[in-house]
């Protein structure tokens, strides 16, 4: 059984391969990319489709791919929350338990936050205690 197996993947590796391997460009990676919205538009979020664990899977490589080509951006805690306040709606008035509004301030010109400020934020926000360290 496995030597039949693997007779057909040897078999059918090369039409395959430029899909099914970790992107060495942004091209190939662009092109696995086209290749899985194409399955997405057919498959939907059917996750019992046939097709599925292949977009898993080419999910997974893009991934790998992007994680190891795309730097993450360096956001500071002060950015962090001063996004947050945007977003919501939110005054220096609406954080009091992050301590007064001059207090908060200094936080938005970059004042780093202690753990009480910290905890606070990940709470209110459902954040992980990093984005604030």
């Amino acid at each position: 059984m496995i030597t039949e197996t693997y007779n057909q993947v040897v078999e059918h590796w090369k039409p395959v391969s430029e899909f099914l391997s970790v992107p060495k460009s942004d091209e190939q990676c662009d092109r696995m990319t086209e290749f899985l919205n194409h399955l997405l538009d057919e498959t939907g979020d059917n996750e019992n489709h046939p097709l599925f664990p292949l977009i898993e899977t080419l999910t997974a490589l893009i991934e790998s791919y992007e994680t190891r080509t795309i730097p993450e951006p360096e956001t500071s805690p002060s950015e962090i929350l001063q996004f947050l306040m945007e977003e919501n709606s939110l005054t220096p008035k609406d954080l009091k338990e992050l301590g007064t509004e001059q207090e908060i301030n200094e936080l938005l010109k970059g004042k780093a936050f202690d753990t009480y400020q910290i905890r606070y934020m990940c709470q209110r926000f459902h954040l992980g205690a990093d984005v604030f360290s």
